[in-house]
């Protein structure tokens, strides 16, 4: 009896494991977004509001974790993870370009202020869904006139996403 007992519990602890090695599996890479592709749209998103008085924008800003995405981004270029390149000729950066860049006071990124993402975007009609995969970022930094107002955004780098 104890002996169907210890392989009864055994066998519960294999197939669990295998379970949940399976579900770790399929959690480790995004799916495809499913559906008909709508095409490619490139559009910019604020992420620093440069009027104070705006109320609106510092709500829609205000659970946003600006700094984070920032240093994380900047983190994974220097760890070699993701690679930035020139935003008008998309020639590759090499990370000692980029710290270059960012010592040379140009910018910092404090002043980082705008998103241009580039997505895929997917119908899914089946379940009346859209799905969107980005497939490139660009950080931009303000650039202020002499007289205090934003002039617009420079772009510091894109990253392009597989």
């Amino acid at each position: 009896m104890k002996r169907s007992l210890f392989i009864l519990a055994a066998l519960v602890l294999i197939f669990s494991g295998c379970k949940q090695e399976k579900k770790e599996q399929q959690t480790a890479a995004t799916p495809a977004p499913q559906g008909a592709s709508m095409g490619k749209i490139t559009y910019d998103t604020i992420i620093l509001n440069p009027n104070k008085d705006d109320t609106w924008t510092t709500e829609c800003l205000s659970k946003f974790e600006r700094k984070k995405l920032i240093d994380d981004i900047f983190d994974a270029v220097y760890a070699g993870k993701l690679t930035a390149m020139d935003y008008f000729t998309r020639k590759k950066y090499s990370i000692q370009e980029v710290k270059a860049m960012e010592a040379s006071g140009e910018f910092t990124r404090d002043k980082i202020g705008k998103i241009q993402f580039d997505e895929q975007w997917y119908w899914d009609e089946k379940n009346d869904r859209l799905r969107k995969k980005v497939t490139a970022m660009t950080l931009g930094y303000e650039v202020w006139n002499n007289d205090s107002t934003l002039r617009g955004h420079k772009p510091v780098f894109r990253i392009e996403f597989n």
